[in-house]
């Protein structure tokens, strides 16, 4: 760089949509991440189908050029890698590594799975320290999603079984790859490594010789040590307790049971000595037997010459030596390219491809819920997940299903003093109504009820369709944007029905930031109408709207919904308040202002609109000293005085 920086550029170059989908998920993952084991991006570069990513250069190359290879010399003599790692040096990249992924996975509001954590997406600095890079497999995962579905890629010999059977990662998959990695540093050698017992190309005569099994059966045996990279033990010194905690730490991790696997603050804990780890327990190493199957029907050909597709026997034939490692929330997961009976209550795997193949994966009832959108009901099932899959509902004689809204986690802030109102307030894209409520909290509105609902999370278009918690889908903010009118009316009957069970006596409202402001703009359309958008009645009475740093949703449609004398005696008793900053660079000043002014033109005529000069999108003390004194007027609320310092992004 002109500053003399030397930093490293990457080229994404895959197939089209991959690559757009990686450098998306590049970009979303690591540019908001600050950590000092974290590779920090200085920007990116988007020239027609080609797409840069600039990073800084980490000097000593990548872990796998220094636990693998032999020393290298460049022309002017220096190492640049392959030279032995004392003990030492690898605890420090373990415990840098470790911290590294506990901060995605704890430290960010939305968790980041890095989805590829091997030795060589780890760099090493001048000092040896640990860098993580490559986040083109990350995927970001809202505080209410239990997993994610994702394509099956990245390195097959770091895979968690959960992956490699297509039920969904969560971040313990990759503390299960943290854990591959860790056996890989005590012991200097890949983990999978393929061993040809026939002729050149046989296929069928390849085993695998699988490291994390002949950890464990010397760690049975009583000879640990027969598994530390030989150059260590070489130079001597080694502290056979500090090589087994790190057996102990990995075996851990890599617990074909993910509710036994640590999580990465855990991990952190036993490397610093801070908590004991125990001895883990015995694995069944079904990991052996999935890259078995993996690699032999991966790329084998049919019948006219063409590349035949992986059979998903795959998941039938490594359940049945998970032997209860599924739970059946782990079954209701299972790929939706697979389908499923019922035979005297066992659940059958039935390959699409061959429907004549039949395994049974696990015992279950006759009749048997397990999950929140997975039914079984003699032979017929339903399979509803994400709120998108359409499929035969239940019961329905093949019908088209309904999509399925599962909220978050709903926070309350109860008043201080005498209770006179309660607002439900809606968080902005990406959030949960978590932080939302701690910043209510502090308010000097002591006779308010705060409710504070998190949004379902849903494949947002966007963001490429990555999935986050979003009250409804969009593209963009202009008037012509497809509008999704079923996720609006979903979020408003949820306002609608935790505002329903408050006391008579009790005066309602509705407000919120960015996106939560225009699902709170979207409630007060429905109540002016009497009507949500798919015609159901809007039966509740609202006293209040506010909307921060927000945008008005299906403006096209607003003076329809207006119509009639009682539609328009609602719009205009109806107190609406709108602050947007001028600053904003996400939901842009305009899009509020208009929204303000399409509001006001068709009939609400209690609406107050302020701007600030150099607002971004946050909100600031001015803003909701603002918020403060107007619903005190509005609700006639008697609130002591306001003193606040805290800004939310």
């Amino acid at each position: 760089m002109k500053d003399g920086t030397a930093v490293a550029v990457k080229r994404i170059q895959h197939e089209e949509e991959r690559g757009e989908k990686e450098f998306r998920s590049e970009i979303a993952a690591i540019a908001s991440v600050q950590h000092v084991n974290l590779v920090r991006l200085f920007g990116y570069c988007i020239h027609n189908n080609l797409r840069f990513l600039v990073y800084e250069f980490i000097p000593n190359g990548s872990l796998a050029n220094w636990i693998f290879s032999r020393p290298r010399l460049t022309t002017r003599g220096n190492d640049i890698g392959g030279g032995c790692l004392s003990w030492d040096l690898r605890s420090a990249v373990a415990l840098d590594v470790a911290k590294a992924l506990a901060y995605l996975h704890h430290d960010c509001r939305s968790r980041v799975l890095h989805l590829d954590v091997k030795p060589e997406n780890i760099l090493l600095d001048e000092n040896h320290r640990a860098i993580v890079s490559d986040f083109g497999l990350s995927k970001l995962m809202t505080r209410d999603q239990s997993r994610v579905l994702t394509t099956l890629r990245g390195t097959k010999g770091y895979l968690a079984p959960e992956w490699l059977l297509e039920l969904g990662v969560t971040e313990k998959s990759d503390v299960f790859s943290y854990g591959m990695v860790l056996l890989e540093l005590i012991g200097g050698r890949r983990n999978v490594t393929v061993i040809d017992t026939g002729g050149a190309g046989d296929r069928s005569k390849r085993k695998f010789q699988y490291f994390p099994k002949i950890v464990t059966d010397k760690l049975k045996s009583g000879r640990l040590m027969e598994v530390v990279d030989q150059r260590l033990m070489d130079l001597g010194g080694l502290d056979e307790k500090e090589v087994r905690k790190m057996v102990y730490v990995a075996l851990w991790c890599i617990q074909e049971k993910v509710r036994r696997r640590p999580t990465m603050l855990e991990v952190v804990k036993w490397l610093e000595g801070r908590v004991a780890v125990e001895e883990p327990p015995e694995t069944q190493m079904i990991v052996v037997d999935l890259l078995s199957i993996d690699d032999e029907d991966d790329e084998g050909e049919g019948q006219n010459g063409n590349k035949r597709k992986k059979p998903k026997k795959i998941i039938a034939r490594a359940a049945s030596q998970l032997n209860g490692c599924l739970t059946t929330k782990d079954i209701s997961l299972i790929s939706m390219a697979c389908s499923f009976e019922l035979d005297n209550g066992h659940l059958i795997y039935l390959s699409r491809s061959n429907k004549n193949t039949q395994t049974r994966i696990a015992s279950i009832g006759d009749s048997v819920r397990l999950s929140s959108g997975f039914f079984f009901l003699g032979g017929c099932i339903s399979f509803i997940y994400n709120m998108s899959f359409s499929g035969p509902s239940l019961g329905s004689g093949g019908r088209t299903a309904r999509r399925v809204f599962e909220f978050g986690r709903t926070y309350v802030v109860k008043p201080k003093g005498k209770h006179q109102a309660t607002i439900v307030w809606l968080h902005g894209l990406g959030d949960n109504g978590s932080s939302w409520s701690q910043l209510l909290e502090t308010l000097p509105l002591p006779n308010i009820k705060w409710i504070c609902p998190t949004s379902p999370s849903q494949p947002l278009t966007l963001f490429g369709g990555f999935p986050t918690t979003a009250w409804f889908d969009v593209s963009d903010l202009s008037e012509d944007a497809h509008q999704d009118v079923e996720s609006m009316d979903a979020s408003a009957a949820h306002v609608l029905s935790l505002l329903s069970t408050e006391p008579s006596n009790i005066k309602l409202g509705v407000g919120g930031f960015s996106m939560g402001a225009a699902t709170a703009l979207y409630s007060a359309t429905c109540f002016s109408h009497g009507k949500f958008g798919n015609g159901n009645s809007y039966s509740t009475h609202l006293d209040a709207v506010v909307g921060l740093s927000g945008w008005l949703p299906c403006a096209k449609d607003l003076s329809n919904k207006v119509e009639g004398e009682e539609a328009a005696n609602r719009a205009s008793s109806l107190p609406v308040l709108l602050c947007h900053g001028k600053a904003d660079d996400v939901v842009r000043f305009r899009f509020g202002e208009k929204s303000a002014q399409k509001l006001t033109s068709t009939g609400f005529k209690n609406l107050t609109f302020k701007s600030y000069d150099s607002l971004g999108h946050y909100t600031i003390p001015e803003e909701m000293d603002e918020v403060c004194s107007w619903l005190t007027s509005k609700l006639e609320l008697e609130v002591g005085k306001f003193v606040m310092s805290r800004r939310i992004n």
